[in-house]
Order: structure tokens, then C-alpha cells, then sequence
């Protein structure tokens, strides 16, 4: 079994006859563990980035609606351009009610700091 110690080392448990019953002069039955472990750096094609978890909020006319699932995104650019492709649709599926309605979408990272905020207002409004 491997096992990821961050992103530097591996730990292999390698199983092998870990349970020999040796006599004592007691007469109880002694165990002797015939156990390796082996602690060996990864290689660099190994090392696999982690992505980091990105939690789109929504504050729109009804209040806030939390994300509590998140999405995963290569870089933050692509987690920027995602916030803001998904304002219009939210906007078509409002019911505007107001002459001014606005669209937020806050951001925040896995420690559930804010990190991005992008909005869209609508204004109407009759002219005569």
C-alpha cells in the first residue's frame, strides 16, 4: 500500500510473514514481526498537483443561496471566467420584479475565505 505524506514522500507498507510463533522457555507462545517499511521519495512524473475546491455563493432578490458542494478548477482564471458565464444565466431565470436588480457571485476558497466577487445589474425602467 501507498500512502501520499503532502507532496514529497511515499510510504510503502510491504506485508510479508508478519506473524511467526516462536516458543518461549516459559511455555507462552512468543510473535516475532518480519515487517518492512520503506520511506522513498516520489518521482517528479509522479507528483500530481491537487486542485484546489472553489464555492460559488449567490446573492441574488431572494437572499443568499450558499454553495456548499464547490467546484474544482485548474487555476483561479478558470473559476473567475466561471463566475461570471453564469451571471447572465441567473439573470434569465430571475423573475425582475424591480427596475433595479443585481446578481452577485462571491467566491471562496477551501478555508472559506472570499477571494472573488462579480456582479451584474440590471436597471430598467419606462422612459415616457
Amino acid at each position: 500500500m501507498n500512502y501520499a505524506l503532502g507532496c514529497l514522500w511515499t510510504l510503502t507498507f510491504v506485508k510479508r510473514a508478519c506473524s511467526t510463533a516462536n516458543a518461549t522457555t516459559d511455555g507462552t507462545t512468543g510473535w516475532s514481526a518480519n515487517c518492512r517499511l520503506n520511506i522513498s521519495p516520489f518521482h517528479q512524473s509522479e507528483v500530481q498537483p491537487i486542485m484546489p475546491r472553489y464555492y460559488l455563493d449567490l446573492y441574488n432578490g431572494d437572499g443568499l443561496t450558499v454553495d456548499d458542494d464547490g467546484q474544482v478548477f485548474e487555476t483561479r482564471e478558470r473559476m473567475r471566467r466561471e463566475a461570471i458565464r453564469i451571471l447572465p444565466d441567473i439573470v434569465r431565470d430571475e423573475i425582475i420584479e424591480n427596475d433595479h436588480t443585481a446578481i452577485t457571485v462571491k467566491v471562496r476558497d477551501e478555508d472559506g475565505r472570499q477571494i472573488f466577487e462579480a456582479s451584474l445589474v440590471v436597471s430598467s425602467g419606462w422612459c415616457d
